[in-house]
């Protein structure tokens, strides 16, 4: 479980150090249902969560997509995200500051939450990303 939450936390780094480089919000989602999550940036010609496209893994070559259930994973899985604003989606604005599916600033640091207890926490203000 320490394993996986190191490799959400470095996952939602990159997608905050991406958003910082390019100058454009890079969203994380998470689903629960399927125990995965998706990295995706914001299109400039439709902005906003919505319009986000996948982006390419720079590791794997495929859709940016990371799955729990992988074998390497075996017994973790991703039992809730808590964003202020609600949803499942994370984003970094150009600034690197995190936001909601709403693209509202989040207020309180978000949490998302593995089975069997490990947690990685995004900071409300600065985005910096931890595994307590």
């Amino acid at each position: 479980a320490r394993a996986a939450a190191a490799w959400v936390a470095r996952d939602l780094s990159f997608a905050r150090e991406r958003a910082l480089a390019t100058g454009t919000t890079t969203w994380v989602v998470f689903s629960v249902a399927t125990n995965s999550y998706s990295v995706l940036a914001e299109d400039a010609a439709a902005t906003g969560r919505a319009g986000a496209l996948s982006i390419t893994d720079p590791a794997t070559g495929q859709a940016f997509v990371s799955r729990l259930s992988d074998p390497a994973f075996a017994g973790v899985s991703l039992s809730a995200v808590s964003i202020s604003g609600g949803g499942n989606d994370l984003g970094f604005d150009w600034m690197g500051r995190p936001i909601n599916a709403a693209g509202t600033r989040v207020t309180t640091n978000a949490t998302i939450t593995l089975s069997p207890a490990q947690t990685v926490t995004v900071t409300a203000g600065a985005g910096v990303v931890g595994v307590p």
